[in-house]
């Protein structure tokens, strides 16, 4: 068992062994992420949970209203994505003042989230699992992988983005990659020369069989 949590003994019922899975913009892990789904293994997909905390906890609410002023939400209590994508995305500090109200609430409701599972273990799915803590929750890793050039390709011809902004943003996920790649157990090439699903599969029989450690090892 990879070392990055220490199990607890507080508890009568054990959690379900917790898989992170990480990747940057464009590398394919939501495509990983369904097809562990497909093998019946719940998926806990933090990024889109803390969007929809950030519309739904009234304390969360509360805390981004004071640290960006009204403009966080539209009239219509929606939260406003555009103004505070523009707020943090070149602002470092802003950025970690964002991060350090979210992530402990996500995380504390991962954890709720986890305890109500029945499956032998589950996916932690988050871009940012190495810099926001995530490591604390997981008791293995698995980083998805692409070469740049098909990242940038796969993003602008999906969600129609312009190429300048997807570089960007690959830019600033490097430091983060970096680290989930170094600290990895599995790692997926996803690159379309190899089978995504006969990796899975892989992956999902050795942490079946209680070997969740691979160190270094990818297709």
């Amino acid at each position: 068992m990879s070392p990055h949590r220490p199990a607890s003994n507080t508890s009568s019922r054990r959690s379900p062994l917790c898989v992170g899975l990480a990747g940057g913009i464009g590398a394919g892990k939501s495509t990983v992420a369904h097809v562990f789904e497909l093998l019946g293994i719940p998926v806990y997909y933090a990024d889109q949970r803390a969007r929809a905390l950030m519309q739904s906890d009234n304390h969360l609410i509360q805390q981004i209203r004071q640290l960006f002023g009204p403009q966080a939400y539209h009239p219509s209590g929606t939260l406003n994505k555009d103004y505070l994508r523009n707020q943090i995305f070149n602002n470092p500090e802003r950025k970690a003042q964002l991060e350090r109200i979210v992530h402990p609430r996500v995380y504390r409701d991962f954890s709720r989230w986890r305890e109500q599972q029945q499956s032998p273990y589950v996916l932690l799915e988050s871009a940012i699992l190495c810099t926001s803590h995530g490591l604390d929750q997981v008791d293995t890793l698995i980083f998805v992988d692409a070469p740049r050039a098909l990242r940038l390709h796969r993003v602008v011809h999906n969600r129609g983005l312009p190429t300048k902004v997807v570089e960007a943003i690959i830019q600033s996920q490097l430091r983060e990659e970096q680290h989930c790649r170094a600290r990895a157990d599995f790692l997926i090439r996803n690159d379309g020369h190899h089978s995504l699903i006969r990796r899975v599969c892989a992956i999902h029989r050795r942490l079946l069989a209680g070997t969740p450690c691979e160190r270094r090892n990818s297709l």
